[in-house]
């Protein structure tokens, strides 16, 4: 992923632009540090749309659209922690933690669905195979998923496309995490469908 300053994902919204405090790391992922000395809290700004604690995997804001005007919130900050939160209507593709890079490449991926409040998600993932330098024997696999919640019905597509017969394939995917709105999960989600 890519450190970029809000004002790339948030093109249209103003009030993203001379934020240099918080920063995004890819498409969903907002980071807003502490940047004073002894400070236990933080003013950010959330653009529009959902958003949640990535720790805590909870609804942080909520809103009625998915995007629209950003509000400035006082994030209270202990010293050891730092302030993550997923934008609405992400996917991240998660793996935990190994001893070493093989180890690590080697564990399940969990996906983490943000919804919007239309109750959709999408994202995606580059995996290549960590040992190729030269881009004209580049073994790439991708991994893309699209998940959208209505009432209590959860259907999603996730597509693994590898484009060398070399590669190596991806870890398998051993768990969904869908969290939605109240709006979305207006009902107990009885039915949940993936790739047909």
């Amino acid at each position: 992923m890519v450190a970029r300053p809000l004002f790339v994902n948030f093109p249209g919204d103003e009030q993203a632009y001379g934020r240099d405090g918080q920063f995004m790391l890819g498409p969903g992922v907002m980071v807003t540090p502490v940047l004073e000395p002894s400070a236990t809290s933080v003013s950010g700004y959330f653009p529009g749309g959902n958003w949640y604690d990535f720790k805590s995997r909870s609804l942080f804001l909520a809103r009625s659209e998915c995007s629209g005007p950003g509000t400035m919130e006082t994030l209270q900050t202990p010293l050891t922690e730092i302030n993550v939160h997923v934008h609405g209507g992400s996917i991240l593709p998660l793996q935990d933690a190994g001893m070493t890079v093989d180890a690590s490449r080697s564990t399940p991926f969990t996906l983490l669905v943000t919804t919007c409040p239309m109750g959709k998600g999408k994202g995606g993932l580059f995996y290549d195979d960590g040992e190729q330098i030269s881009l004209d024997k580049l073994l790439e696999t991708s991994y893309s998923a699209q998940i959208s919640l209505t009432g209590g019905s959860v259907s999603g597509t996730v597509l693994q496309n590898t484009l060398s017969s070399d590669s190596d394939s991806l870890p398998p995917l051993s768990t969904i995490v869908v969290l939605g709105t109240p709006t979305t999960l207006a009902t107990a989600v009885s039915k949940a469908t993936l790739n047909g």
